[in-house]
Order: structure tokens, then C-alpha cells, then sequence
């Protein structure tokens, strides 16, 4: 996957997060198998979830299924605290 400039994770707000990540994935299918159908998603931080949805979407345009996701950290939101 490769993003448009920028990280997410700085930008402030939920919503400006969204809509950052919105359509920003493409996939870089020379660097897939010919044969592969099913990938996992892996995520540093998971703030709103977007990118990953963003990752799985870019994915699913392209014929390869989400067979899994995965964040190695998350961000509470704030009726967490």
C-alpha cells in the first residue's frame, strides 16, 4: 500500500483524519503474487479506524480480499477517558 503524503496521525480531529485517509490508498500490485487473492491488513496506530477501511477498500478494488486487520496500538477516543 502506499499513502498520499501527510500523516494521518498528525492531523488534528477525527473527522480531518477521515478525511484524509479517504481515498488516499492505492495498491501496488506488482508487489503481490500474480495468484494471491486474500491479504491482512496491518496498522501501526489505530485512530478512527480509517485507514484500515481505507487499506481494505484500495484492496477490494483490485480483487484481493481482507481476510484480516490488525492494530499494534489505539488511541482512545475521548468517552474513553
Amino acid at each position: 500500500m502506499s499513502r498520499v503524503r501527510g500523516k494521518a496521525v498528525q492531523t488534528h480531529g477525527v473527522r480531518s483524519r477521515q478525511m484524509r485517509s479517504h481515498g488516499g490508498m492505492s495498491v501496488a500490485t506488482h508487489r503481490f503474487p500474480a495468484e494471491c487473492c486474500d491479504a491482512v491488513i496491518v496498522d501501526d496506530i489505530c485512530t478512527t479506524g480509517s485507514t484500515l477501511l481505507s487499506c481494505a477498500r484500495a484492496l477490494h478494488e483490485e480483487g484481493i480480499r481482507t481476510v484480516a486487520a490488525f492494530s499494534l496500538a489505539s488511541v482512545p477516543d475521548d468517552a474513553d477517558e
